[in-house]
């Protein structure tokens, strides 16, 4: 790989090697099936997930089934997984692990960026990054939340808060109110 730079390899590396040690911790949610005691309510039994037409789009927002469990986006995301699969349960999870990829992939870009300032060396910056969002990612507190289908909504609140503290961080970097406002729209859902 004549003309790489050898920090920017070791960066990406380190981005697979941790989201994959992620993927191997929690692969084994992926033959999981559902549990009886929320996801018969919420996802098998629930018939307000099985259309995603405007109707129920609109129910997800104002239907009183949800109180006090208000959550559209969650629901929204359960009706896009049961258009995808109906109620197999490994659609669900893999959804659910998906997001925790993705919520680790933005923390690492995070932290990099975070301790870029306080870190000078690199290799050191990456390897802190790494190590931090791996302990975060495995941490017995994540398991129920990637586990179990009902908690989607702790894989979704994850996913947007770190999408919203990057991109504000970007705004910080560029300056471009554009960018303050999808940091905005993203800390709301």
């Amino acid at each position: 790989m004549k003309g790489q730079n050898p920090s920017l390899l070791f960066k990406r590396a380190g981005i697979i090697f941790t989201l994959f040690i992620v993927f191997l911790v929690f692969s084994p949610v992926l033959r999981n099936g559902f549990i009886s005691l929320d996801d018969g309510k919420f996802i098998y039994n629930n018939e307000m997930i099985r259309s995603l037409d405007g109707a129920h789009i609109k129910d997800f927002f104002t239907y009183k089934f949800q109180m006090p469990y208000y959550k559209p986006l969650v629901y929204i995301s359960w009706a896009i997984d049961y258009q995808l699969g109906g109620n197999n349960p490994h659609i669900f999870h893999t959804t659910n692990l998906i997001l925790h990829l993705l919520s680790t992939f933005l923390l690492i870009l995070i932290l990099i960026k975070g301790l870029k300032p306080f870190i000078k060396d690199a290799k050191m910056l990456y390897l802190l990054s790494f190590m931090l969002a791996l302990l975060w990612a495995v941490h017995p507190m994540k398991v129920e939340s990637v586990a179990w289908v009902t908690e989607r909504k702790d894989m979704l609140f994850g996913f947007f808060f770190f999408a919203s503290l990057y991109t504000y961080m970007l705004f910080r970097e560029k300056g471009n109110y554009l960018i303050l406002i999808g940091s905005a729209l993203l800390y709301a859902f």
